[in-house]
């Protein structure tokens, strides 16, 4: 992990780094850094990243708050630590608005600032965790959404008919326990021409616009389905009759007529049995 220190003292700075017990700051290896002034910090951490930052708040020209106030303005997940000659309440007010993790008072004590830094880089590591599993979390979802995507696609074309038990496999897989029992109903909505002023939209665009406008008209009612395909929709429905099926699927199609100047082509099929 890498450990910025910033202070315009180099005593302070060679004290810091000589005291401290870095090896029971963190499980690996820390890297301390070092910045004597407000530039310098700055290009630090934008070159660097740190995960803590001790920052000392009396410097010449822009003292350690401005600095902290600029870094928020800016994507930066550091721990920042303040370090402070005066337990000044208008420092330690403004410190807690800007979200510092501890505000410590020279003259230090280093088996404290050493504990400090130890929790700073804990709940460093612990947001860096929770940030990761997210972002995992997003991905597992998109790529779950478009595998969906081309289940559905295969299963009314019709690519599982002799192969049930790859079908079953593949429902299961993604959380789909309908497909044993339900009747369904396929409606399939194709583009036939759009206004030209629609012609700047990409693709992308043009289909969000379809299923936007299909989420509203038809997930009003359980049991549908909506498989976006390119420039195409389909829609797949398993409770209504058939005549009320039909009204829907005729009011989206006026839908995306009057609303955004797309034309469609609109086929429903027979209920068939996919189990």
């Amino acid at each position: 992990m890498k450990i910025l220190i910033v202070d315009d003292e180099r005593y302070s700075v060679k004290a810091i780094r000589e005291r401290v017990q870095w090896d029971s700051v963190c499980t690996d290896d820390a890297e301390v850094l070092a910045a004597y002034n407000y530039d310098q910090a700055l290009k630090i951490i934008a070159d660097e990243n740190p995960g803590i930052i001790l920052c000392d708040i009396e410097m010449p020209r822009h003292n350690g708050i401005e600095l902290i106030r600029e870094l928020r303005k800016s994507d930066t997940e550091a721990e920042i630590i303040i370090i402070s000659c005066h337990e000044e309440f208008q420092f330690a007010r403004e410190a807690i608005s800007l979200d510092v993790f501890e505000y410590c008072v020279k003259p230090l004590d280093f088996v404290a600032l050493t504990d400090t830094i130890r929790r700073a880089a804990d709940r460093y590591l612990e947001k860096k965790s929770i940030k990761a599993q997210e972002a995992d979390a997003q991905q597992f979802r998109k790529n779950r959404e478009a595998i969906s995507q081309i289940f559905w696609q295969n299963l009314v074309t019709g690519s599982y008919e002799n192969d049930p038990d790859r079908l079953f496999s593949e429902a299961d897989s993604l959380g789909i326990d309908n497909v044993r029992t339900c009747l369904f109903t396929p409606a399939l909505f194709v583009v036939r021409q759009y206004s030209t002023r629609l012609t700047t939209w990409t693709q992308e665009k043009l289909n969000k616009s379809l299923q936007h406008l299909a989420e509203q008209i038809f997930l009003k009612a359980v049991g549908r389905i909506i498989v976006t395909l390119p420039a195409a929709i389909l829609i797949l429905d398993t409770e209504t009759s058939a005549s009320s099926f039909e009204v829907i699927c005729g009011n989206y199609v006026r839908n995306c007529d009057e609303l955004l100047s797309v034309r469609l082509g609109g086929y429903i099929g027979k209920s068939c049995d996919d189990g």
